[in-house]
């Protein structure tokens, strides 16, 4: 089925390049979730809670932390959802399989910073192997991994339906 036929418009329609008006609907969702994903409402009522559903889940997955420590709006790797979701919903496909590469990128990314939690909750003792986990592994890690679902994301998203074939 052509794209214009399943209710997606084309993304040359403005006369942009398909690159070009994918970066900009790219730039346009990021900055509208960044933005939703910062207010305070959504902060204390949304992610700070799973926020904390994620630091218990860690620790009983990796085991206790080593110190005490406090899971706060700054663990919650919204940031990282938000990239995440902006470039599968600026997507040109159908708003079906958007969000379900939606809902995939959501769980995937609750489950790594799930184990990200864990993990410096468990190293939170050595504050050397605390800062490098927090600062350059853990950023590292869950760049690689939004790279690498969306990018699988969008292969998947582009192959022609069964019918098409």
């Amino acid at each position: 089925m052509p794209l214009e036929a399943s209710g997606c418009p084309p993304l040359a329609s403005s006369g942009l390049p398909r690159a070009t008006s994918f970066a900009l609907r790219l730039i346009a969702w990021s900055l509208a979730l960044f933005g939703l994903l910062r207010l305070p409402w959504v902060g204390i009522h949304i992610l700070l809670p799973v926020t904390r559903l994620q630091a218990a889940a860690g620790s009983a997955l990796v085991g206790p932390s080593s110190l005490p420590i406090e899971a706060t709006l700054e663990c919650s790797g919204a940031d990282a959802l938000a990239l995440c979701l902006a470039a599968i919903v600026a997507y040109p496909v159908r708003w079906r399989m958007r969000a379900a590469g939606g809902a995939g990128g959501v769980t995937v990314m609750l489950a790594l910073n799930t184990l990200r939690i864990g993990t410096l909750g468990r190293t939170a003792a050595s504050v050397q192997l605390f800062e490098t986990l927090h600062l350059y592994v853990w950023p590292a890690v869950l760049a690689v991994a939004i790279a690498g679902y969306v990018f699988s994301w969008m292969r998947f998203a582009d192959r022609p339906a069964p019918s098409e074939v």
